[in-house]
């Protein structure tokens, strides 16, 4: 495990205990946090003008819940199936092809996509004044990149090796 400490508008820490659990967190205009405990579950949180949160335990159930002018919900427990609210300035479509694909697409002041397919790989996208990224194809390899004022980038792949 280890600790990436930035001082100024970003700081940020990873920690990776176990075969795949990590946590990247980054106070600031864009501070989020991951984390990918057991099979690679995870959560995004970014608040501010954005924030939101996905998590994946199992392997394919997740949520996403936005809150701020954009917030909105999306739950897929078991087959994928799901619900989506949107009270705020955010229209956006989901779509589930297949047994465990979809995506949320919320463009807007706040618009950011969730892709998920096959073992629930998954990505999330807020441009803004944090954008990020984050993508599991697999079991455990993503990526956490924040453009902007606050950019950094997280990957792991394998069994969890990573790089900040």
């Amino acid at each position: 495990s280890h600790t990436v400490s930035t001082p100024g508008q970003c700081s940020h820490t990873v920690s990776t205990p176990g075969q795949c659990s990590h946590t990247v967190s980054t106070p600031g205009q864009c501070s989020h946090t991951v984390s990918a405990p057991g099979q690679c579950s995870h959560t995004v949180s970014t608040p501010g003008q954005c924030s939101h949160t996905v998590s994946a335990p199992g392997q394919c159930s997740h949520t996403v819940s936005t809150s701020g002018q954009c917030s909105h919900t999306v739950s897929t427990p078991g087959q994928c199936s799901h619900t989506v609210s949107t009270p705020g300035l955010c229209s956006h479509t989901v779509s589930t092809p297949g047994q465990c694909s979809h995506t949320v697409s919320t463009p807007g002041q706040c618009s950011h996509t969730v892709s998920t397919s096959g073992q629930c790989s998954h990505t999330v996208s807020t441009p803004g004044q944090c954008s990020h990224t984050v993508s599991t194809p697999g079991l455990c390899s993503h990526t956490v990149s924040t453009p902007g004022q606050c950019s950094h980038t997280v990957s792991t792949s394998g069994q969890c090796s990573h790089t900040v």
